[in-house]
């Protein structure tokens, strides 16, 4: 039914479930926020090496750490490439494994020694 077809009782109840509905979803986004900045906390926190990549093997995200490790700030890595720091055998190993993780959506943990 158009809106224009509707009663004002209608209007004001179709008003008033959005509003709850909006509720819901604010406290949802807060409690995602609160999550977010616990995991981000944690992985900071770590004195393991962390990074994000995407499927072009570009990094979108690198903890204190690892970029300690590297020596670079962080506007020296988000958005290069993988290989850019590493060897090409190296890159290629990284590369299949990091298919995998596309592929099956599961994340993989590796440790250089």
């Amino acid at each position: 039914m158009k809106d224009q077809n509707k009663t004002k009782q209608q209007l004001i109840e179709e008003l008033s479930k959005l509003r709850k509905q909006n509720a819901g979803l604010e406290r949802l986004s807060n409690e995602q926020k609160i999550e977010e900045e616990k995991y981000r906390s944690l992985v900071e926190s770590t004195d393991d090496s962390v990074y994000v990549v995407d499927k072009g093997l570009r990094y979108t995200y690198m903890n204190k750490q690892n970029l300690s490790r590297l020596g670079l700030p962080i506007n020296k890595v988000i958005g290069k490439i993988y290989g850019e720091f590493h060897t090409k055998e190296g890159t290629a190993k990284f590369k299949k494994r990091i298919n995998n993780v596309f592929i099956t959506c599961r994340s993989k943990t590796h440790e250089y020694i």
